[in-house]
C-alpha cells in the first residue's frame, strides 16, 4: 500500500468543501486500488489529501491517485473551482531523519523497575 498526498488548490475566498474525503471515494472505480482517503483542510495554500492505495509499484499509484483526483473534479459539482496542483508519494528515507533517543522505541524500560518492558 502507497500513501500519495495530493495538493489542491482553491481561489482565495474558498475553503475545503465539506465531506471531501466522500466526494473523492465516490469517484473511484472499482480496481483501482483505493483504500483510505484522509484530509488535512487546513494546509496554507489548501488541503491536502492523502490517498492509501494498492499498486504493484508507487508510480502506478501515483498516476491512479492523480487520475482519480481529476475525475472527482471534473464530476462532482461540489468540487468546482478546486485545482490539483501536485501529487506525489511522500518517501520517507531511513534513518528517519535521525537514530530515536533512548525510550523512544520499543524496548522501554520500567519506570518502577528498570526492567524492560515485554511486548507479547
Amino acid at each position: 500500500m502507497y500513501l500519495i498526498h495530493l495538493k489542491l488548490g482553491l481561489a482565495a475566498d474558498r475553503f475545503a468543501p465539506p465531506g471531501l474525503g466522500d466526494l473523492i471515494r465516490r469517484a473511484a472505480r472499482p480496481g483501482e486500488g483505493l483504500q483510505h482517503v484522509t484530509v488535512h483542510p487546513d494546509v496554507p495554500g489548501g488541503p491536502v489529501l492523502g490517498m492509501f492505495l494498492t499498486a504493484d509499484r508507487v508510480e502506478q499509484a501515483e498516476v491512479t491517485a492523480g487520475l482519480l483526483c481529476r475525475r472527482a473534479l471534473a464530476t462532482s459539482p461540489k468540487l468546482r473551482g478546486v485545482t490539483l496542483l501536485r501529487w506525489k508519494a511522500e518517501l520517507v528515507s531511513p534513518p528517519y531523519d535521525g537514530f530515536p533517543e533512548r525510550g523512544q522505541l520499543m524496548p522501554v524500560g520500567n519506570p518502577s523497575t528498570g526492567n524492560l518492558f515485554h511486548p507479547f
